[in-house]
């Protein structure tokens, strides 16, 4: 009887480890991830931390958000163990209902938790429940929480290491309450109390009745002697699944700052549409010379604090390992005049010379990443102005065998050349009185010679106190050839010529306002919805030249409708209308999701007046003619 007791409370224990290890359930950053928003790749690291093969979170309706399976047919034995499911599911609801009476703030000091086994296609599995819930409850959900389920097989290896542990003689598992004589059982009980299973074997003989008796006493005197190793061991254990932890919550925060970084981006840039887009269409109206020069510094103080934020944004994309780097052609004269047009005008103001020089070697159609090209040029150009009052800021491009090379040169404020490795360190400038007079993050050069570095080139800088410094850009980009001749007369774009009909799918009032104020000069018809599904209803019911969309509104949100309208589209045999976004959601992999949406360009909040005419007419040049969408549509 000894014995039965104690394999029956080592098959308690294994049931025991299984809900001990639902603990990464009780973590705030599961219910950021897994509740109050779906991210699947947490969602995949989650389940990496759970030792049982088969995991599985439901969501609170009891759908299947996430699994790990691995079984080679998961779908099936998932199915069967439905009913276990349900009851896990319902324990685990009633304790909900319980805890949903907690104030805010209180300790969650026990997780909600449930176990029970089941027999599914004549294996017996154990399977164990745990609500996904804060630390603290400071979040307390008016719906279901998740639920995550692990399942773990009676296997041969558990029936082998409890015969060798209790010396069971010829050990089997047996399905149903059934005893054989001669045989001693240790019964395996569902969630309702009920035997689904038995591990059964050979009962022993009186003599080894005394010896089930005194062998516990000598268990443990052999445990005291082999005390030592046996805790390498399990501290060993200890150890990897600390690791296995850290991991998850290391790569857990790095996926919620990413979606930080992208929130705070959002909040930012939506404001900071409504100052620059009302402070561009009031630079193109007509006011006083005191009044234009106040817009402008709203305009390049606006502008600034958007550096900022970009930078900030790439610096983490970049820590990441998520900034992409393109091969395209561009022009280069263009690229290097567009990245330092924005600081004559300061530089002419401090009365320090500048001046921009591109060599006839250089000139021409290059491959490489044009635009980040200008990120680094520009940066570069702004930290010579900066650092500068008087003398002369130069920027100087050529062509060597390797590729591009340009040198920066300003006769600035100089720094030791014990101190210039310091500069490409992020946050990091050579002092604090730096900070204050100059201002800046710090993240410009590290942010410049790490793209350099992705681009497989360097940045490099050589510098004298008191003379000044030079930077040097070198790119292994391949020139192509001369550029082709361009005609310098400016002349309206040809798309626009024709007043147009626009859809714009945007909520927000103020950047209403600031859309309607931009687009008043070029003359278009515009037309104002306020979330996604007016917009397909629009746009399915009256013809539009251009859909402008926003990506979040309230209900049904700028995706949706792209992917609804194109699939009406098809449906109907309707040409397709250009649809642009406009979002402050600029990050690559949100305007990937644009255009996978079915939209044909993006441009990014806060809106400069020439992006957006210059993406509305490319979306409109590539467009069939409105009579033909009118045709279609009829």
């Amino acid at each position: 009887m000894q014995q039965e007791q104690m394999v029956a409370h080592a098959i308690q224990l294994r049931q025991a480890d299984m809900r001990k290890d639902m603990g990464n359930a009780h973590w705030d950053d599961a219910v950021l991830n897994l509740d109050l928003t779906f991210n699947r790749a947490w969602a995949e690291y989650f389940l990496v931390s759970f030792e049982s093969e088969l995991v599985y979170v439901l969501d609170g309706a009891g759908d299947i958000l996430v699994e790990k399976a691995d079984h080679a047919d998961h779908v099936r034995l998932r199915e069967r163990a439905q009913p276990a499911f349900n009851d896990l599911v319902s324990a685990i609801r009633a304790a909900e209902r319980a805890r949903a009476r907690l104030q805010r703030g209180t300790p969650i000091l026990k997780m909600v938790t449930a176990h029970t086994a089941a027999v599914v296609d004549g294996q017996v599995y154990l399977l164990a429940a745990a609500l996904i819930q804060p630390d603290r409850a400071v979040y307390l959900p008016r719906k279901r929480a998740p639920i995550v389920i692990t399942m773990k097989p009676v296997d041969r290896a558990f029936i082998s290491t409890l015969g060798s542990t209790y010396m069971l003689q010829k050990p089997r598992l047996t399905l149903g309450p059934t005893r054989t004589d001669g045989e001693a059982v240790a019964p395996i009980y569902d969630i309702r109390g009920n035997p689904v299973a038995q591990l059964s074997w050979r009962a022993p003989n009186p003599t080894q009745t005394f010896a089930g008796a005194v062998w516990p006493p000598l268990l443990i005197l052999l445990m005291l002697i082999l005390g030592a190793p046996a805790a390498v061991i399990w501290r060993e254990r200890g150890v990897s699944a600390h690791l296995r932890a850290a991991k998850v919550a290391a790569e857990a925060a790095s996926s919620a700052k990413s979606e930080f970084l992208a929130n705070m981006s959002h909040e930012i840039r939506t404001p900071l549409n409504g100052i620059l887009g009302m402070a561009q269409v009031l630079q193109r109206s007509q006011m006083p010379a005191d009044q234009r020069e106040s817009v402008n510094i709203i305009v390049q103080s606006g502008r600034s604090l958007l550096m900022v934020l970009n930078d900030v944004l790439d610096f983490s994309k970049i820590e990441a390992r998520q900034l992409t780097i393109e091969n395209v052609e561009f022009d280069l004269r263009e690229a290097v005049e567009g990245a330092c047009l924005p600081y004559h005008p300061i530089a002419d103001e401090k009365g320090v010379s500048f001046c921009v020089v591109v060599a006839e070697e250089a000139c021409g159609v290059w491959r490489g990443d044009g635009l980040r090209l200008r990120q680094i040029l520009a940066n570069l150009t702004s930290n010579a102005v900066k650092f500068t009052s008087e003398g002369m800021v130069s920027v100087r491009v050529g062509a060597d065998p390797q590729g591009l090379v340009i040198d920066v040169t300003d006769s600035g404020i100089g720094m030791p050349a014990d101190r210039l490795s310091d500069l490409f360190k992020p946050f990091t400038q050579l002092e604090s009185s730096t900070s204050r007079r100059f201002g800046g993050t710090g993240l410009g050069l590290a942010i410049s010679a790490q793209l350099a570095k992705l681009m497989g080139g360097t940045l490099t800088a050589t510098s004298e106190p008191g003379r000044g410094s030079t930077f040097r850009i070198a790119l292994p980009f391949v020139r192509l050839g001369a550029a082709a001749a361009t005609d310098d007369a400016v002349e309206p774009p040809p798309a626009l010529a024709a007043k147009i009909r626009i859809l714009a799918a945007e909520d927000n009032p103020v950047n209403q306002r600031v859309l309607a104020a931009m687009l008043e000069p070029i003359g278009v018809d515009l037309h104002f919805v306020g979330d996604g599904e007016a917009a397909l209803e629009a746009a399915m019911t009256h013809g539009f030249d251009l859909i402008l969309m926003d990506l979040h509104m309230p209900g049904r949100d700028g995706l949706w409708a792209a992917r609804e309208i194109r699939a009406a589209e098809a449906r109907t045999g309707r040409a397709r209308t250009p649809m642009v976004a406009l979002s402050a959601d600029a990050m690559s992999h949100q305007v990937e999701a644009c255009l996978a949406a079915g939209m044909d360009g993006h441009v990014g909040k806060p809106i400069h007046w020439e992006e957006l005419i210059a993406a509305i007419d490319t979306a409109l040049s590539a467009a069939p003619p409105a009579s033909d969408r009118t045709t279609a549509a009829a």
